[in-house]
């Protein structure tokens, strides 16, 4: 008795695998040959933006205040700068790469008012990487400032939420 084969060989495209189905006497068989132009990647992603509280280290102690808020230091607390009359502290936050990728360079500023007062050059951070950030002797006169946080403030690295760069926290010195 003489047999005959039919072999039907259909292909599909799977990421990275191809699936070769073969059907034999009506019976089918799958059988996976991996692909040697190697595997599929997710898109790369980044997503800067700053995490936990603001903090400004004075003279004493270490003040947090949370972002959208307001913070009132004494000047006894701060260090007073007498050339420019103004009070002397240093500004930290946490940012974070919520993304898969990469950052490259970027720069954050503060501004006191719409005024730059602070800037930090050449900050990078790899995919999901957290790092706490300073600027370093800030100064600020008595009264009410509206300090604001710009990271990555010239757009240099490509997000996928450039609406989450930009914070602000108010500061009240008085005597």
């Amino acid at each position: 008795m003489k047999t005959t084969i039919n072999a039907i060989l259909r292909f599909c495209m799977i990421p990275a695998v191809l699936t070769a189905m073969i059907a034999a006497a009506a019976i089918a068989q799958p059988v996976q040959i991996p692909l040697s132009n190697g595997t599929q990647r997710p898109k790369p992603t980044r997503d800067i933006t700053a995490t936990g509280d603001f903090r400004i280290v004075g003279a004493t102690q270490t003040f947090g205040v949370n972002y959208g808020g307001t913070i009132t230091l004494k000047t006894s607390d701060l260090n007073f700068v007498a050339s420019t009359k103004k009070y002397s502290m240093n500004m930290v936050y946490t940012m974070t790469n919520n993304g898969n990728a990469g950052t490259g360079l970027f720069n954050n500023r503060l501004a006191d008012n719409g005024v730059g007062i602070s800037g930090v050059t050449g900050q990078s951070l790899n995919a999901g990487q957290t790092k706490a950030v300073t600027h370093s002797k800030v100064q600020l006169s008595e009264g009410t400032h509206v300090i604001t946080l710009m990271l990555d403030d010239a757009n240099s690295c490509a997000e996928t939420d450039e609406g989450n760069n930009t914070f602000k926290v108010t500061v009240v010195i008085v005597p």
